[in-house]
């Protein structure tokens, strides 16, 4: 009779957890492929539109161009404060979605207008220099900032159906208006600005037209002020960690525009393009990882497995990219470039994608410190990595030229990895996986390097070697392609 009573009870607790598990897996399965048709489309055409620029504008327009964006991109990113990201994550906790984009939409037009004011009066103080270019990408990138809110949002509440039309529109006018314009032959950099301009305006509008339509509650401008303000104390904590995070990304780009010739600058964006593009996984990953880690964060009981997973196999793809990247560079950056991006190049492609391993475990244990509030923590990292790649910068760029550029970004990134990674003992056996995958690629190219000289076999037998090098040191088990199997099924 006891063996009876007891015998449903073993069998209930299995059956539950099973449905918990397949449930969670639907879900992340259903946020990861729309999160990567989004992604994937949008650096689609990205991709094009950058393509297109560097094909049909002369080094000095292209290089020039580039300065000009990267200088806004660390000015508006600074200018965010960090409300973006703690957008994802208090509509993560729960917080009113109408509520949260109103202030961060209030924070990005008194941030960017105040810039565009700034611009408008360097104007006469500026020679030789297309300053209409410089106000009109700005006013393209205050119309960007304004529709970040919505995106944000939509993210924290996993609604990637809506963060995939949000995110794709403004590429998708910017190809189509560039396209335009070299079948017009007009590739006036006034021009170009202009289409990226009326292109981020679109984006703008649609945004707020969607969301509008999808959750027409509004919130009141007393509310408004009340949160802006405790937001803006919220993030003041990690100002410092936005600012060195912002001049990181683009210190490098900026200080070749003024050290080095435009060229140089134009050789360098290219091939630091092209690797940011191939960093696609990391970024279907990371709009997952901040609501996910926070809802944990919230529950004691819930399990990093899952996420652990994901981690393994994210780093298996970086390092196949890795693979790809540099067995195929020169035949095929050489094609898009029409020669004149693909052999200059090799050496600085190489020496950036040593880093795109340490790059995807940095965003891995940066969204697990920032959902635990830890953004002290994050801005001693962050400051200390960007001093590391001023320093090198100045050092390497005079000396060594963009090859310096790209060993000072490596250096600086590795350093990163080991203190996020000192910090965290709930990952303290990542860097194991990290090591042993990075070294199989590293094998696997160089075998097959020596082996074949034909890149378009030695691509494929190079992943072959890699993979099969994993699977038989015992890092790829059944349970990852049982698991792998599952999410690709769901």
């Amino acid at each position: 009779m006891e063996k009876s009573e007891s015998q449903p009870n073993k069998i209930k607790q299995p059956i539950h957890e099973n449905h918990v598990f397949i449930s969670m897996r639907r879900t992340l399965a259903k946020n990861l492929s729309a999160n990567s048709l989004q992604l994937l489309i949008n650096h689609g055409f990205s991709l094009l539109v950058f393509l297109l620029l560097a094909r049909e504008l002369g080094k000095q327009d292209f290089g020039l161009f580039n300065w000009m964006l990267a200088v806004l991109l660390t000015i508006f990113s600074i200018l965010s404060f960090g409300i973006d990201q703690l957008l994802v994550k208090n509509t993560a906790m729960g917080k009113d979605p109408s509520l949260l984009i109103s202030v961060g939409l209030f924070h990005n037009l008194w941030t960017g207008l105040g810039l565009i004011i700034l611009l408008s009066l360097a104007s006469f103080f500026t020679e030789n220099f297309p300053i209409g270019v410089m106000i009109f990408l700005s006013v393209g990138k205050l119309a960007f900032s304004l529709a970040v809110p919505y995106k944000q949002v939509m993210a924290g509440m996993e609604r990637f159906d809506l963060l995939l039309p949000m995110s794709v529109v403004s590429n998708a006018a910017k190809a189509a208006g560039i396209g335009m314009l070299f079948l017009l032959d007009h590739t006036d950099l006034l021009f170009i600005a202009l289409v990226f301009l009326l292109a981020d305006l679109f984006e703008m509008g649609f945004c707020m037209w969607l969301f509008h339509k999808t959750f027409p509650a509004v919130a009141k401008k007393t509310q408004v002020m009340i949160h802006y303000k405790k937001m803006v104390k919220e993030a003041l904590p990690q100002l410092g960690t936005v600012i060195f995070a912002a001049a990181l990304a683009r210190f490098d780009w900026i200080l070749i525009g003024i050290i080095l010739p435009r060229q140089q600058l134009a050789e360098y964006s290219f091939a630091y393009k092209v690797f940011e593009l191939s960093l696609l996984p990391m970024l279907v990953i990371a709009p997952l990882l901040v609501p996910r880690f926070t809802k944990k964060s919230l529950d004691k009981n819930s399990e990093l497995q899952e996420l652990k997973f994901l981690f393994r196999m994210e780093m298996i793809l970086a390092c196949v990219i890795v693979l790809m990247l540099n067995l195929l560079w020169q035949p095929v950056a050489g094609w898009i470039s029409d020669g004149k991006y693909g052999a200059v190049n090799t050496n600085t492609i190489f020496i950036l994608s040593l880093s795109m391993p340490l790059l995807y475990y940095n965003n891995f244990l940066w969204s697990l410190h920032f959902s635990k509030g830890r953004t002290n923590l994050i801005f001693r990292i962050f400051a200390f990595t960007f001093l590391i790649n001023a320093l090198l910068n100045c050092i390497l760029i005079p000396s060594v030229g963009v090859e310096g550029a790209a060993l000072a970004f490596l250096g600086a990134i590795f350093m990163q990895t080991v203190l996020y990674h000192w910090k965290e003992e709930e990952v303290n056996s990542s860097y194991w996986f990290i090591l042993f995958t990075s070294s199989f690629a590293a094998l696997g190219g160089l075998a097959v390097t020596m082996l074949i000289k034909n890149p378009w076999l030695s691509a494929p037998a190079g992943i072959f070697v890699f993979l099969a090098l994993l699977i038989f040191s015992g890092n790829i088990g059944s349970d990852d392609r049982k698991n792998l199997f599952r999410i690709l099924k769901a």
